[in-house]
């Protein structure tokens, strides 16, 4: 069983609106959105399907930046900007200049054991350099790498996070080979580039009660990243040209853009998950009343993953609890704020 999500299109070459719709029937491991591309004159609606097991996984749900791309992908008004900044910066040179290109450094000698490992296992289907992107779609295997970007650029650090956990909780070495999709490995590498090339694995706050459990969560989300030099698909100034053209775009559509907390937001947020309370934009003031202010959702999400790398007195299962509940919670302060 599944949780489905549409987007609906009041202007079809609009941005999609996320919101649930109904349970379905899909494979439990699977996130992914529908395969037809709307359009003005037929389909206006984009479903997005999430397995039922992760609904109450609110850490986990940054993935969606991921397949929000894929419905920013099919939306005509959006597809050429979004195509000329990922060919002009990252595949115009290196390893995705071409299918060629790619086949050769899949199959370069220099390639881990495990990827030339895989690759052999396909040779028996007549799968080798030359056929390679007959089998699998180098097309589907770019889209995957914008939507990835588009992910880390809505959603910031937790995207990385959850995407790191999902993708290495299907495939622990990340060097397995697929039809539609490119290597885990090389996936997370290039996102790991990409926050620190836009600044978001930052920890020189002043307070080390921000600092400190910072620091523990980006060297563990470092930590899954690989050494190895042939899992860097893209130099920086690749990611940053991509990065920076697409952040210009989603600029235009806000809030869609990820902005980072302030040190005082992150603070509050990271202080209420240590005392077991929902991070949310609440406070009692000195004098016994009580504020309520807007906190960015994603924020939320942020500490959250600060918490759960840091916070030893709390498991994953409880600071995710406390964050969903923290959204609901925030969603309530936003629409009291707004009346």
């Amino acid at each position: 069983m599944a949780i489905c999500t549409e987007a609906t299109l009041t202007n079809p070459n609009s941005p999609p609106k996320i919101h649930v719709l109904s349970d379905g029937g899909l494979d439990k491991y699977q996130i992914f959105p529908e395969s037809n591309r709307p359009s003005s004159a037929g389909k206006r609606i984009l479903t997005i399907v999430v397995p039922r097991t992760l609904k109450h996984f609110v850490l986990l749900h940054s993935i969606l930046g991921h397949e929000i791309g894929h419905a920013m992908w099919r939306c005509s008004k959006h597809q050429q900007d979004l195509k000329n900044a990922i060919s002009k910066h990252l595949f115009q040179s290196g390893t995705f200049a071409s299918a060629a290109t790619a086949a050769s450094c899949l199959y370069s000698p220099s390639a881990p054991p495990l990827v030339q490992s895989a690759l052999a296992s396909l040779s028996p289907h007549g799968i080798n350099q030359n056929t390679f992107f007959q089998w699998a779609s180098f097309d589907a295997w770019t889209e995957e790498i914008l939507c990835d970007f588009i992910g880390i650029l809505t959603f910031g650090p937790s995207f990385v996070a959850a995407e790191a956990n999902l993708l290495y909780s299907i495939d622990p070495s990340g060097t397995g080979i697929g039809n539609l999709h490119p290597l885990v490995a090389w996936r997370i590498n290039y996102l790991l580039s990409a926050a620190r090339v836009r600044g978001y694995d930052t920890n020189s706050f002043s307070s080390p009660d921000v600092s400190t459990p910072v620091k523990a969560f980006w060297a563990i989300l470092q930590g899954k990243g690989q050494t190895d030099p042939w899992f860097n698909v893209f130099d920086d100034v690749q990611i940053k040209g991509a990065a920076d053209d697409i952040a210009t775009l989603l600029g235009t559509l806000p809030p869609a853009l990820y902005s980072p907390p302030t040190e005082s937001d992150l603070k509050h947020l990271i202080g209420q998950l240590q005392e077991s309370i929902p991070p949310t934009g609440f406070e009692v003031e000195s004098q016994g009343a009580m504020k309520c202010r807007r906190i960015d959702f994603r924020h939320i999400l942020y500490a959250g993953w600060i918490a759960s790398a840091a916070m030893a007195n709390l498991s994953f299962e409880q600071v995710n609890r406390l964050c969903e509940h923290a959204l609901m919670q925030q969603r309530a302060i936003d629409i009291a704020d707004s009346i």
